[in-house]
């Protein structure tokens, strides 16, 4: 269970931010200065209210991630695979830059993670 809480908390998670980034895409031609318009152009846009439902996924299958494993683990666990996976997504998806710098610190979160989560 512990596996399959972690994998759909991450997915949710990862797929809500490509959600969100889409919806943050349509305020290009939105003045910002205007809050009403900002906030307008935020409650009509599906991608927002995609994005939204998909964190409250993530975040229910943390929360019940979290009573079978310490916090001191499942945090970091669910964050850093959450924090590589939007990485990765946004490089294909988005066509955005993965530097050698990104991927070496990648690489050090996996380490980290799971020194922190074998280490007690």
């Amino acid at each position: 269970m512990i596996p399959a809480l972690i994998i759909i908390s991450t997915l949710a998670n990862t797929v809500a931010n490509v959600f969100v980034k889409h919806a943050a895409s349509k305020l290009e031609g939105v003045n910002l200065s205007h809050p009403i318009a900002v906030i307008s152009s935020l409650i009509t846009n599906v991608d927002m209210y995609i994005g939204i439902l998909l964190f409250g996924v993530g975040f229910v299958c943390y929360v019940v991630l979290l009573s079978r494993l310490r916090l001191n683990v499942g945090y970091p666990l669910e964050a850093s695979l959450t924090y590589i996976a939007v990485l990765v997504v946004s490089h294909f998806y988005f066509r955005e830059l993965l530097s050698s710098w990104q991927m070496m610190g990648m690489l050090l979160i996996v380490a980290g993670v799971w020194l922190t989560s074998t280490g007690g």
